[in-house]
Parts: C-alpha cells; structure tokens; sequence
C-alpha cells in the first residue's frame, strides 16, 4: 500500500500546510493510507492527526470532521 521511500525518517512534526492537505484529501474521500502516502508519513500518523483535529461533528462523507486549525493548537 504504501511506499517505504516516501515515509519520513525521524520524528517530524506536521507543519500547518500538511494538515491543509490532510484535510483537503479527507474531506474528498481518500483514506488514510492514501493521505499518509501523499504526506511522505506513516498512515498511523494520519488516523492520530485526524484524532487530534476531531471537530465531535461529521463531515459530507459522514466521517468525523477534521479541522487543521483546531488539530495545530492541541499539538502546540
């Protein structure tokens, strides 16, 4: 599923325009495994970060809505 040569190395932190495209790509229906391979991270990462950005609402896929915003003030 996902490619090894595009998964960081190393703890990184996401930056703000990362959880831009993460919700972008969440809210047309990709999974987390295409997000994390899109993002050059582990698909874990991404079910964590859309966690951390759970808005408590559903979006129009009726999956929890991911808001980037409110996802970079819980991590900072």
């Amino acid at each position: 599923m996902e490619s090894k040569a595009n998964v960081r190395r190393g703890a990184k932190d996401l930056q703000l325009f990362e959880r831009k495209r993460i919700e972008q790509m969440h809210n047309a229906g990709h999974s987390a495994e295409e997000i994390a391979v899109e993002i050059g991270v582990c698909y874990v990462t991404i079910y964590r970060e859309l966690k951390r950005g759970d808005t408590g609402e559903l979006d129009q896929n009726q999956r929890p809505a991911y808001d980037p915003v409110l996802a970079q003030r819980t991590y900072q």
